[in-house]
C-alpha cells in the first residue's frame, strides 16, 4: 500500500537518527497517531498491518534498549518498552518484550532495594553519632 511508505521512512529515520534515545522516543510518540490512525483504516490487510505493528515494536524496543544498555535511562527504557508491547503482535517479539519488560522490573526492584539499604546505612550512621543507643533488638521466638 502506497500509504505506508511514508510511516516505513519515518520509522527507519527514528531509527537510524543519531539522537539520544528519550528524543528518539518523543519522535516516535509523535508520530504514533498517524501511525494508529492508519493501522485502524487497514481493514483486509491483516498481514500488512501485523508487519506494521511489529515494524513499530522493533523500533520501540531498539530504543528501549539503547535507553538502558547505553545511557542507563530506566525511564526512557521502561516507557519504549511499554509503547512496544502494545503494538507487538508476533509471538516472537512478544516474548522478547515480555522478557526486556521482566528484566527492567528487575532493574528498578534492585535500585529501589539498594535506595533502601543506604538510607537504613545513613540513618544508623546518624545515630551512631549521636550517642544515642540504639533500641535493643527482639528475640526471635521459635
Amino acid at each position: 500500500m502506497e500509504q505506508l511508505g511514508p510511516i516505513y521512512v519515518t520509522l527507519n529515520r527514528i531509527q537510524e537518527a543519531k539522537e539520544g534515545p528519550r528524543e528518539r522516543l518523543g519522535e516516535m510518540t509523535k508520530s504514533l497517531p498517524l501511525i494508529n490512525s492508519i493501522v485502524a483504516r487497514l481493514t483486509g490487510c491483516k498481514e500488512q498491518c501485523d508487519h506494521l505493528r511489529d515494524s513499530v515494536a522493533v523500533v520501540l524496543r531498539g530504543i528501549c534498549l539503547d535507553a538502558w544498555n547505553t545511557h542507563q535511562d530506566i525511564g526512557t527504557a521502561l516507557a519504549a518498552n511499554r509503547q512496544a508491547v502494545q503494538f507487538a503482535v508476533g509471538q516472537e517479539l512478544a516474548q522478547r518484550l515480555q522478557d526486556d519488560q521482566t528484566a527492567l522490573d528487575r532493574i528498578v526492584r534492585d535500585r529501589i532495594r539498594a535506595a533502601e539499604r543506604e538510607e537504613v546505612t545513613k540513618l544508623l550512621s546518624e545515630i551512631n553519632r549521636s550517642g544515642v543507643e540504639p533500641p535493643p533488638k527482639k528475640e526471635r521466638r521459635i
